[in-house]
């Protein structure tokens, strides 16, 4: 059992002082439109299934990478389904998150 006030974000004392949260501190190597346009999709294995992230803006206006899969996993020698979403968002990415904005030339 977890002691209570740790989690996988801090402690209570470290998410009150910021220091657990990167996304408020980092700013966003590349803009929106150069990862659309340059992020190659993510291959990720999950058990013998492999999983194909790709590039996308969230209506959020963040943007990272984001598979939804339904694979088949063996449990022992049953065949059971699943289904699961992935999202991997570049920290940052939100508008007004220190976003780097593409400089025409």
């Amino acid at each position: 059992m977890a002691k209570k006030g740790i989690g996988v974000h801090g402690t209570d004392t470290e998410r009150k002082k910021g220091s657990a949260n990167p996304a408020k501190a980092s700013k966003c190597p590349v803009s929106k439109e150069t990862f659309l346009k340059d992020a190659l999709p993510i291959k990720v294995t999950i058990g013998d299934q492999v999983i194909y992230l790709t590039p996308r803006e969230f209506a959020s206006g963040s943007f990272g990478w984001y598979a939804s899969e339904k694979p088949t996993m063996l449990i022992g020698t049953v065949p059971v389904k699943t289904m699961g979403n992935l999202t991997l968002i570049v920290i940052g990415s939100k508008p007004g998150e220190n976003a780097t904005e593409d400089v025409p030339s």
